[in-house]
């Protein structure tokens, strides 16, 4: 599978809900907008993969304010999907976005026009998120793009980076009507400080060591076990922090570091941490 198969589509009772994609190996982010009405918190969903695999999923955070939402996939499964590292827009840098609702459907592609800015978004709350330009502009409704990744680069390009997801679409004030071809995308910043979680799982999947059936080995020099171990120790201090300013639940604390220790002391052959 390509680099950019990390995207999945979500299904609730056989219907699409929406595109999502996976920021972790157990998490797929997708836009709040895409479950309302159809699927609550704590409800089952379909993750289906980019090459057609259907994993069961669970909806496990949601955060309409910010129109953002997280599924976590209760399948386990390995194979052939690379996720990408997260990046950083800037003014400029082209984009495109993996995920299409149909087969029939173009793939987005553009540049990116503001990398980081204070956006109102339908609920009214202030995100940062990043706005986009699409070339050429005349698809006129995108929705049915919503909850897909924003990935830096060509579609062809061999080192992607994730910069966000797609929320909105700006509407053209001037003819009602026709749509603008102007996107916002939550930068994954703001997901990583809307779901707390997320970012200690990024962390690990980072210091994992690489994955034979996966075929992902670049870096695996890098994820030493005196790297991981170092890595580990930052990372935990990072929970007593989000604890000590209750960002995360206390409830949580005990179980986040357990299944760090363990899931390191697996990778590592069973060493201590």
């Amino acid at each position: 599978m390509s680099g950019t198969g990390f995207w999945v589509e979500l299904h609730a009772a056989e219907r699409r809900l929406g595109g999502g994609f996976l920021l972790t190996r157990r998490h797929v982010l997708t836009a709040f907008h895409c479950l309302r009405g159809s699927v609550a918190q704590g409800e089952p969903v379909d993750v289906v993969l980019a090459d057609g695999t259907r994993l069961a999923g669970r909806v496990s955070r949601c955060d309409p304010s910010a129109d953002l939402a997280l599924v976590t996939v209760l399948d386990p499964h390995r194979g052939s999907v690379r996720i990408p590292a997260a990046g950083t827009a800037r003014s400029g840098d082209a984009w495109h976005g993996p995920y299409r609702p149909a087969r029939t459907e173009a793939q987005l592609l553009g540049t990116v026009d503001h990398p980081a800015l204070d956006y109102e978004s339908a609920s009214g709350e202030q995100i940062q998120a990043i706005q986009l330009r699409t070339h050429p502009d005349g698809l006129g409704d995108y929705s049915g793009y919503s909850g897909g990744p924003v990935v830096k680069g060509a579609p062809d390009d061999p080192a992607p980076e994730i910069l966000g997801i797609l929320l909105e679409q700006l509407p053209d004030r001037f003819t009602p009507g026709r749509a603008a071809g102007v996107l916002f995308a939550a930068t994954i910043a703001e997901a990583f400080r809307r779901f707390d979680v997320l970012e200690v799982e990024y962390l690990m999947d980072r210091l994992r060591p690489a994955d034979p059936l996966s075929g992902d080995h670049e870096r695996a020099a890098d994820r030493t076990p005196r790297a991981a171990r170092v890595l580990v120790g930052q990372v935990l201090v990072m929970i007593d922090a989000w604890a000590g300013r209750a960002s995360v639940d206390a409830s949580l604390v005990s179980e986040l570091k357990f299944d760090i220790e363990k899931a390191v002391e697996r990778q590592l052959g069973g060493d201590p941490v």
